[in-house]
């Protein structure tokens, strides 16, 4: 057992929401999660889906990051949902960093702060 495994099942100090992956007790059923977040947001998963099956068919290729020009492990980032196959491609570093910039400034549409309603806290 490593260092950190043995400190951290003693501790319980990465239990339940102390885990920074917390998703309100639905961390290990990700079905049921991506359910919930289709329920919530329908045209955010119609455009991923859009996305998704674009590619499988090759009418849509996967481009590399438009920031550091990474070619592999690169994701679709819509700036508007309304244009589902309308994406940028960016590494998973620039896309969380994409996100943060738009956080910053209120634009962010999957962020509570941006133009959807606030997500609910999870029950403890």
């Amino acid at each position: 057992m490593n260092c950190c495994a043995a400190h951290a099942k003693p501790t319980g100090k990465f239990r339940g929401a102390n885990n920074p992956r917390w998703l309100g007790g639905v961390a290990n059923d990700n079905m049921r999660y991506r359910t919930r977040q289709a329920e919530r947001w329908p045209e955010r998963e119609a455009a991923r889906r859009a996305v998704a099956i674009a590619v499988r068919a090759g009418r849509l290729v996967r481009g590399p990051c438009e920031r550091c020009g990474m070619t592999t492990k690169v994701e679709g980032h819509h700036d508007d949902y309304s244009r589902p196959l309308d994406v940028r491609w960016l590494c998973s570093t620039h896309h969380d960093e994409v996100h943060r910039e738009l956080r910053a400034a209120g634009k962010d549409p999957e962020s509570p702060a941006g133009s959807v309603a606030p997500r609910a806290a999870p029950a403890l």
